[in-house]
């Protein structure tokens, strides 16, 4: 254990906690996450972005700009080589309820996999969140007065790409693109996760709309589950 951790980190134990954001992550919002510690420990930047963040005495691992499913799949390989035990998955998805708007925050009580490697790789239809650090999220999420919803989501290898649209379950109320490899990954490394997901776009706003709601979600969302941490 550690081979693969010092590699990336330089060193074979990382922190006990990590935050993967999962896609794009402006400039300011980062900054925003990153100001919230004290230190900036490491930073590398390759095909992803990582950094080991300390508060006090205590140090976390935060991950931005991760892309697809095989991406996060090789990230969670490396974390479990650095005894990482516990992951929160940030990411954004596309809202198919009518019900959604652009910066809602859902948590995926179950994630159907059409993601291109679960599906095909273990044959795996659906996965199912950790109960109960999901439950401890919700929680924290109630006591920060963050408003969510929860419902069926779906990943599939992109959100621009829709021929798996004949293959999603009727009750889906958003998609995107790594969470149901991210589930299904840190289940088979028994690594405690799971995963929360902001609205980025929806039938009536498109991605060129502006973001501004759904980018400072993002800051709020981590405040309030960092702020909990350890309770």
């Amino acid at each position: 254990m550690g081979k693969w951790a010092r590699h990336e980190y330089g060193r074979e134990k990382l922190p006990k906690r990590c935050y993967l954001f999962a896609g794009t992550t402006p400039e300011d919002v980062k900054q925003s996450v990153i100001k919230q510690y004290d230190e900036v420990i490491f930073h590398k930047h390759d095909v992803y972005e990582r950094y080991i963040v300390k508060a006090d005495t205590k140090e976390d691992l935060l991950i931005f700009q991760a892309y697809g499913a095989a991406v996060v799949a090789d990230v969670l390989a490396i974390l479990k080589d650095g005894e990482v035990e516990e992951i929160i998955f940030i990411g954004s998805a596309f809202g198919l309820s009518k019900t959604l708007k652009t910066g809602d925050i859902i948590l995926p009580n179950k994630v159907q996999c059409l993601d291109g490697i679960t599906n095909l790789i273990d044959s795996v239809e659906y996965v199912v969140p950790n109960e109960i650090f999901r439950s401890e999220l919700i929680t924290n999420l109630v006591e920060g007065n963050v408003e969510f919803k929860e419902g069926l989501t779906v990943s599939v290898p992109t959100t621009f790409w829709r021929l798996a649209g004949e293959k999603f379950d009727s009750n889906i109320i958003a998609l995107e693109m790594e969470l149901s490899a991210f589930i299904h990954f840190t289940s088979k490394l028994e690594v405690k996760s799971t995963g929360v997901l902001i609205i980025s776009d929806t039938i009536n706003h498109s991605l060129l709309d502006d973001q501004t709601l759904r980018f400072k979600n993002i800051a709020n969302l981590f405040s309030v589950i960092k702020a909990t941490e350890g309770q």
